[in-house]
């Protein structure tokens, strides 16, 4: 191996700096780009490894998501011999491992933030993966019916109006939730506040009556700045054979490209709100008021609609090139 190569293995990666660890195992999943040269049995490994050698909450918190990778995992689109190692049982019981991870990360992640003296960015940041593990286990519904889908195994048109029924309402309690918590702290404002709208794009997308997507959190090796050109917020699965996924990324900043050939652009403050004066947390507050049926605005419920079957529309675009 060439110098050159081991500084890179041994690079600190921006999250073991910002809260004060470091991991060799934890590393090397969060600067994994995906290639060729990965299977699911990589980040099955890379999982159990993390799992085995370190007990703070984020790497547990990272265990998860690369047991749901190994889930999720496509090399491409007509992957047969992958489809018949890593069958549809193996794919859901990572699914099912990655929840009961999620679920430890988000209590120790909670027992942390109460327990630490954290400094206020600190502090936003164990909020964020103790909220986005209980995004991903609201999504689980979600990954189990990709999982199913990328083994080629047979879904019905009743199991796929379920899941995606299933997965609205969690995120639609979770995103309620998240919108009474009372933090005074600038940072844990903004951080809640860009979770919500990754959650409202997440929304409007599985809203429209065609259901031809799914979404899904982005993996925090997908969703960091170490790889920072890669760099996504959710995961769109289209629910058409060859089931391809399209990357997303959500923004307030008018200056990214949104003719970007890598990833889906959706800028909240153009796409995201109802009208020129409202905000993306308006609108997320009209879609699980119609979601709950606390109110009735027949008049909103069309701009819902609208601008759920706008987003699409530019998704499906976006697909076809």
């Amino acid at each position: 191996m060439t110098e050159r190569k081991e500084a890179a293995q041994m690079k600190t990666s921006n999250l073991e700096r910002v809260f004060g660890f470091e991991n060799r195992n934890f590393k090397n999943y969060i600067l994994l780009k995906s290639g060729s040269k990965t299977t699911p049995e990589t980040f099955l490994q890379l999982s159990l490894a993390m799992l085995n050698d370190s007990n703070h909450p984020l790497v547990t918190y990272a265990a998860g998501w690369a047991a749901a990778e190994a889930a999720l995992h496509r090399s491409r689109p007509s992957a047969a011999k992958e489809t018949e190692y890593f069958t549809v049982e193996k794919r859901l019981k990572a699914v099912e491992f990655a929840g009961l991870v999620w679920n430890q990360a988000r209590m120790e992640l909670g027992k942390a933030r109460e327990k630490t003296n954290l400094s206020s960015k600190y502090d936003a940041e164990f909020w964020t993966f103790e909220l986005r593990a209980r995004q991903n286990l609201a999504s689980l519904p979600a990954m189990n019916l990709a999982a199913t889908l990328f083994s080629n195994s047979e879904v019905t048109p009743e199991d796929k109006t379920h899941t995606l029924q299933q997965t609205k309402e969690n995120m639609i309690d979770l995103s309620s939730t998240i919108m009474t918590l009372d933090q005074d702290k600038k940072s844990v404002k903004n951080m809640r506040s860009g979770l919500l709208t990754e959650m409202l794009a997440s929304l409007l997308i599985q809203n429209d009556p065609s259901m031809k997507w799914i979404t899904i959190p982005s993996s925090i090796r997908q969703d960091n700045h170490d790889n920072a050109g890669f760099r996504t917020d959710l995961i769109a699965i289209s629910l058409e054979p060859t089931y391809p996924k399209t990357a997303i990324q959500v923004t307030s900043d008018a200056s990214i490209n949104k003719k970007s050939k890598l990833r889906f652009v959706v800028n909240s403050w153009e796409e995201l709100t109802l009208d020129e004066d409202g905000s993306p947390r308006d609108t997320l507050q009209a879609l699980i008021s119609k979601e709950k049926k606390t109110s009735r605005n027949p008049v909103l419920d069309k701009r819902l609609e609208a601008l759920s079957q706008s987003l699409v529309d530019r998704l499906d675009r976006f697909r076809s090139k």
